[in-house]
C-alpha cells in the first residue's frame, strides 16, 4: 500500500512538471507571436469590403474579426495564412469595422499575439434604378425617383444638349424641383445615390438612367403702357418664368404692315422713345431664353396700343441779353428732335430758326430795343410732321454796348475812385464790389466816377488789401430797365503800411545800402535823400532795389546809394508802393535814417594807366612797406581759377596754404580764396581773391570778377618770429592799404618754413606742403549789402570759422571772425 501510494504521487509528479514545460512553452510561444500592426479597408462595392495587413514574422497565419454592433460583440470572420481578406455578401451603405490578430499553432491548438488597430469601411450604396422627370407650365422641372438600399442622399446632374454633365444639386429626399431659365431643346438628367458615416462618402458604382425634359419660358401676360399720349410710353409686364430676356415688337396701326423686331431688353420693362409719331404704334413682348447659343421663344404676348407725339415747351425764358443780341432758353420738350424759333416782326409772326439745342441766339438787333418770341415743338416720322402748340410769348430787350476802360485812381491816402468812358444812352451806373463769394451793390452814379473808399470804415481802403469791382450801365424807359454786361473784373490793391525804420551802412562801391524789413503788399518802394539845400528829393536810381531772405526767414528790401565821393551825413527815407494797372501809389513814409559816411578814396597804385590797360608781367614795389604786388589787370585775371592751379603751383617752387569760401549772391555763385606761404625761392607773401561764374557751368571753375563786382579790402601781414629766450610775437610785416581789389596780393623778400608749427590756421586743401602758421594775413573786406554780407559770414562758418564779438583795433584770433557794419574780419 506504501508502494502504490509512492508511485501515484510520482506519477502524479511527472504529469505536473509535464503540464508545467507545457505551459511554459505556451507562454513562450504567445511571446514569440508579433502584433499585426497595420490593417487598412477599402471598399470594393456595394457588398464587399477587403481588408490588407502587414506581415507578423513567425506567424502561422491570422483570425480576422468584425464587429457586431448589435451584438456588442467581434465576431471571427475566417483563419487564413495570407495578409488579404475580402468580406463579400455585406449590406449596401452599411459601415464595418475590422481588426486582425496572429496566432502560432501548437498541435491543434493556436497561440494569438495582440489585435492590430481597427479599420473601418463603407459600401457604396445601390443604385438609383427609376428615374422621372415633368415639367409643368411655370416652368419647374420635378425629378422623382425609386429608393437606393443604403444611400442617405443624392445627387443630382444636369446636361443643357452638349453632352457634359455638371451638378446640379443635392438632397436626402426622393424629388428634386428647379425652375429654368428658359432651357433651349431638351435637357439630361440623372441621379446618384450616395452614403454617408462621419467624414467618409461613398456613391453608388452607376448613376441612374437617364431622364429628358424639353423646357421653354412662359409667355408674358398683362403688357400695359403708360404715359399713353406724351413723346414716350413706358411698356411693363410680369417677369416671365425661364426667360432670360424680351423681344419687342413693334406695328403701326393703320399701315396694315406686319409686327417687326425693334429690340431685345432683359428688364421687364422698355421705354418707348419716338421721334414723335402721329398715329397709333402696337406693341408686343416674347419671352425668351439664349443658353450657350441656343435660344427658345415662348409665345408673343396680346398687343397693347400707344399714341405718340412730341410734348409743347412749356418755359421760355431770356438766357443772356448783349448790346445787338438775345439768347433765348426754354425746357426740353419730350420727343421733340428740334424746335422752330418765331418773332413777331412788323406784327406778323415769322419763323427765324431751327435748332436741335435748348437754347438761340437771335442776332442783329438793335441796342435797348424791346422784341418778342415764341417757341414750338417739331416732330418728322417717316414723312409725318407733328407740331406742337406755340411756347408762352417772351419780351426780351437788349443792352447797350458795354462799360469800357474802367480803372481806379488810389492817392497815398488809400482813398481812391472808380472812372470808365461815358456809355451812350446810359441813365447811370451801378459799381458792385465782391465780398466773400457774392456780389453787393455799393451805389449809383449819374457820372462816370464813384468814390468806393467812401464806403469803407473812415472813409479810406485799409492798408495792404486788395479789393474787387465790377461796373455796368443802365437804362430806363417807363417801368423797364436794361443793363449792360458787367466790366471786367477791377483790381484794386490799396497803399500798405509804412517801412519799419531801415539801418544803413557803408559798402563796397562807395556807397551807403539801406536795409529794411519788406512790407506786406508792396509791389516797389519810394527812396527819397535829403539834399544840401534841405528838401526831400527823389534818388536818381529809383526803385532799384533788392529782396532778399534773411537767415531768420523773413524777407528783407535793401537799395544802395552809389558812387559817393564825398564824407558827410546822409538821411534816407523809403516809402512803400503798389501798382494798379501799372501805375504806382507810394504811401507813408518810414521813419528816416540818418548814416555818417567816410569817404576813403583808392590807394595810389605806383603804375600809370598804360601799364594797368597792358597788364605787363611783373610786380610793383612800394619801398614805404617793402612790399611786392601785382597790377589792377594782370596777365592771370584772365584765366579764372579753380583747384588744378593750386596743385599746378607745387611744381613752379610755390608752396602755400589756402582754403576757398563758396557762397551764391543774387542768383550767381562766388568764391573767395586767400593764399599765404612761399612764393619761390625769395618771397613769401598773401593774397586774397574775389571770383565769380559769368556763365552757367556745373564745373568748379571761377572767373576772375569784373570791375563792377570788385570789392573793397585791405591786408595786415604778419610773421610770428621767436626770441632768444624761447618765446615768440607777431610783429608786422607789411600792410596793403584799404581799397577797390579783385586780387589783393602781398609779397616781401625771405624763406621761412617752421619744422614745428605754432598753430593751424586752415587745411591745405589737399596740397603736399607743410602749412605755414607763422604766417598770418588780416583782413577786412567791406561786402556790397547785407544780401552778400549773410551769404559770406555763412561761408566763414561752413568753412570751420567762428563769429566772435567786434572790437575795434583788435583783429580776431584764428579761425574766427567778426562784422561791423558790413565789414567782415577774418585772419588767415
Amino acid at each position: 500500500m506504501k508502494q502504490m501510494t509512492k508511485r501515484f504521487f510520482c506519477v502524479l509528479l511527472s504529469v505536473l512538471m509535464l503540464l508545467s514545460m507545457g505551459a511554459v512553452q505556451l507562454a513562450s510561444a504567445a511571446a514569440a507571436v508579433g502584433r499585426v500592426e497595420t490593417l487598412k479597408a477599402t471598399t470594393v462595392s456595394q457588398s464587399q469590403i477587403r481588408l490588407k495587413w502587414s506581415k507578423v514574422k513567425k506567424a502561422d497565419g491570422y483570425c480576422v474579426y468584425s464587429y457586431d454592433a448589435k451584438k456588442d460583440a467581434w465576431l471571427a470572420e475566417t483563419y487564413t495564412t495570407e495578409t488579404t481578406f475580402t468580406d463579400k455578401g455585406l449590406a449596401p451603405g452599411t459601415k464595418y469595422t475590422y481588426k486582425v490578430a496572429a496566432f502560432v499553432k501548437n498541435g491543434t491548438s493556436r497561440t494569438f499575439g495582440k489585435d492590430s488597430p481597427k479599420a473601418s469601411a463603407l459600401t457604396k450604396p445601390e443604385r438609383v434604378q427609376k428615374l422621372t422627370a415633368k415639367i409643368s407650365k411655370s416652368v419647374k422641372v420635378k425629378l422623382t425617383w425609386g429608393a437606393a438600399a443604403g444611400a442617405d442622399g443624392y445627387v443630382i446632374y444636369a446636361s443643357f444638349g452638349d453632352g457634359s454633365y455638371k451638378k446640379a444639386g443635392s438632397t436626402k429626399a426622393r424629388t428634386w424641383t428647379v425652375t429654368y431659365p428658359g432651357a433651349p431643346g431638351t435637357v439630361c438628367y440623372k441621379v446618384r445615390a450616395f452614403a454617408k458615416s462621419g467624414k467618409t462618402t461613398q456613391y453608388a458604382a452607376k448613376f441612374s438612367p437617364v431622364a429628358k425634359v424639353s423646357a421653354k419660358p412662359a409667355k408674358v401676360e398683362s403688357l400695359t403702357a403708360t404715359n399713353i399720349g406724351g413723346a414716350s410710353a413706358t411698356l411693363k409686364w410680369p417677369k416671365a418664368a425661364g426667360a432670360s430676356e424680351y423681344v419687342i415688337w413693334r406695328k403701326d396701326v393703320g399701315t396694315g404692315d406686319d409686327f417687326v423686331k425693334t429690340a431685345v431688353v432683359k428688364t421687364n420693362t422698355y421705354e418707348v422713345k419716338y421721334p414723335a409719331s402721329p398715329r397709333t404704334v402696337q406693341f408686343s413682348v416674347q419671352a425668351s431664353a439664349t443658353v450657350k447659343g441656343r435660344t427658345t421663344q415662348a409665345a408673343v404676348s396680346a398687343p397693347v396700343k400707344i399714341s405718340l407725339m412730341p410734348k409743347p415747351v412749356t418755359s421760355l425764358t431770356l438766357k443772356k441779353a448783349g448790346h445787338n443780341s438775345l439768347t433765348l432758353q426754354w425746357n426740353k420738350a419730350d420727343g421733340a428732335p428740334e424746335y422752330h424759333v418765331y418773332q413777331y416782326i412788323s406784327g406778323e409772326l415769322t419763323e427765324i430758326g431751327v435748332t436741335d439745342q435748348l437754347t438761340y441766339v437771335v442776332r442783329d438787333l438793335e441796342p435797348a430795343t424791346s422784341y418778342t418770341f415764341h417757341v414750338r415743338a417739331f416732330a418728322n416720322y417717316e414723312g409725318l410732321e407733328t407740331k406742337t402748340a406755340f411756347s408762352p410769348v417772351l419780351t426780351a430787350r437788349t443792352s447797350f454796348g458795354t462799360v469800357k476802360n474802367a480803372t481806379v485812381v488810389l492817392n497815398s491816402n488809400n482813398t481812391a475812385v472808380l472812372s470808365w468812358n461815358a456809355l451812350d444812352g446810359a441813365t447811370g451806373y451801378e459799381v458792385e464790389k465782391k465780398t466773400g463769394d457774392d456780389w453787393t451793390k455799393l451805389g449809383e452814379s449819374k457820372t462816370t466816377m464813384f468814390n468806393i473808399s467812401e464806403k469803407e470804415s473812415g472813409g479810406k481802403l485799409a492798408q495792404g488789401k486788395t479789393y474787387l469791382y465790377r461796373v455796368r450801365a443802365f437804362v430806363t424807359e417807363g417801368d423797364e430797365t436794361a443793363y449792360s454786361p458787367y466790366t471786367d473784373v477791377i483790381e484794386v490793391h490799396s497803399v500798405p503800411g509804412k517801412p519799419e525804420k531801415a539801418k544803413a551802412a557803408a559798402a563796397s562801391d562807395h556807397a551807403i545800402v539801406i536795409d529794411w524789413p519788406a512790407v506786406p503788399g508792396a509791389d516797389g518802394y519810394h527812396i527819397q535823400y535829403y539834399n544840401k539845400n534841405g528838401k526831400w528829393v527823389d534818388d536818381v536810381d529809383l526803385m532799384d532795389y533788392h529782396s532778399y531772405k534773411a537767415k531768420d526767414g523773413k524777407t528783407r528790401v535793401y537799395y544802395a546809394d552809389k558812387f559817393l565821393t564825398e564824407s558827410g551825413t546822409y538821411q534816407y527815407r523809403v516809402a512803400a508802393a503798389v501798382s494798379n494797372a501799372g501805375r504806382l501809389t507810394y504811401g507813408e513814409y518810414g521813419p528816416a535814417i540818418s548814416f555818417n559816411y567816410t569817404y576813403e578814396p583808392e590807394p595810389e597804385t605806383n603804375y600809370t594807366d598804360a601799364f594797368k590797360q597792358t597788364g605787363l608781367a611783373g610786380y610793383l614795389y612800394d619801398p614805404k612797406e617793402n612790399v611786392f604786388y601785382t597790377s589792377d589787370d594782370p596777365w592771370q585775371r584772365n584765366f579764372g581759377f579753380n583747384k588744378l592751379y593750386d596743385l599746378a603751383s607745387q611744381l613752379v617752387w610755390i608752396q602755400y596754404d589756402t582754403t576757398r569760401f563758396y557762397f551764391t549772391y543774387q542768383n550767381s555763385d562766388w568764391m573767395i580764396q586767400p593764399w599765404k606761404g612761399q612764393y619761390g625761392a625769395v618771397l613769401y607773401g598773401a593774397e586774397l581773391g574775389v571770383y565769380k561764374k559769368y556763365t552757367e557751368r556745373d564745373a568748379d571753375h571761377y572767373d576772375c570778377a569784373q570791375d563792377a563786382d570788385r570789392l573793397q579790402m585791405s591786408m595786415d601781414f604778419e610773421r610770428y618770429y621767436f626770441n632768444e629766450d624761447g618765446t615768440g610775437e607777431w610783429r608786422h610785416e607789411f600792410y596793403r592799404p584799404y581799397g577797390t581789389y579783385w586780387w589783393c596780393t602781398g609779397f616781401t623778400l625771405g624763406w621761412i618754413r617752421f619744422t614745428n608749427p605754432l598753430e593751424a590756421i586752415s587745411a591745405n586743401e589737399g596740397l603736399t606742403n607743410p602749412t605755414y602758421p607763422e604766417l598770418r594775413a588780416n583782413y577786412r573786406v567791406t561786402m556790397k549789402d547785407y544780401e552778400m554780407l549773410e551769404a559770406f559770414t555763412q561761408s566763414l562758418l561752413d568753412a570751420g570759422f567762428t563769429q566772435v564779438k567786434y572790437q575795434e583795433g583788435v583783429h580776431p584770433k584764428n579761425l574766427t571772425f567778426s562784422v561791423n557794419a558790413l565789414d567782415v574780419y577774418f585772419p588767415f
